[in-house]
């Protein structure tokens, strides 16, 4: 069963992809696993340094639409402000959860 976990394609010289896998068989995973293993410890690191990330909360498709009509109804929001908002919206609405 394929996974839905979200895929990007990472761009980087030959080399080190190279050695990323080398290290991932003395670590007895494949690529993917060390790669994956790298990030999640760089991001304990980080945290380590610079306290917890906190991410938003994702918006879901409905309130995204919703937000989007009542931007769209407020007649004080200036064009500009609206056009900013409306495409945060739209992204918003795109990246939803279902």
């Amino acid at each position: 069963m394929p996974s839905k976990k979200p895929q990007f394609v990472i761009r980087t010289d030959q080399e080190i992809l190279d050695k990323i896998a080398y290290i991932a068989k003395e670590n007895e995973r494949n690529t993917t696993q060390e790669i994956v293993y790298l990030i999640k410890k760089r991001i304990r690191t980080y945290e380590k340094e610079h306290g917890e990330i906190i991410l938003p909360e994702k918006t879901t498709r409905k309130e995204a639409i919703n937000n989007e009509i009542n931007l769209l109804k407020d007649p004080k929001t200036p064009a500009l402000t609206k056009l900013k908002e409306s495409f945060k919206n739209g992204f918003d609405a795109g990246m939803a959860d279902k």
